[in-house]
């Protein structure tokens, strides 16, 4: 396993196979956020939205399998609402 790492760092591919920079997502520097916006106030008393974080039921659900990008968007929408709701 030692012998191929070291082959693999001192081979360079030509610059036919390197990727562009042009090829490559460009996305933007991500704010600081915490891991998830939970505030351990759960509740889908009424309808599909917690109460303490605003994420709908499939939000909640899917969190763990999201991207970052994915997690950005429901960021912006659930802050842009209002939530998180902490109680301080």
């Amino acid at each position: 396993m030692r012998r191929f790492m070291l082959f693999v760092q001192n081979t360079s591919m030509p610059s036919a196979f390197t990727p562009s920079s042009s090829l490559q997502p460009q996305s933007q520097p991500q704010p600081e956020r915490p891991d998830t916006p939970c505030v351990a106030v759960c509740s889908t008393t009424f309808d599909d939205v917690c109460r303490g974080c605003g994420r709908t039921v499939d939000e909640v659900a899917q969190w763990v399998f999201m991207d970052v990008d994915q997690r950005e968007v429901v960021w912006q929408r659930i802050l842009a609402q209002g939530y998180p709701r902490r109680n301080y």
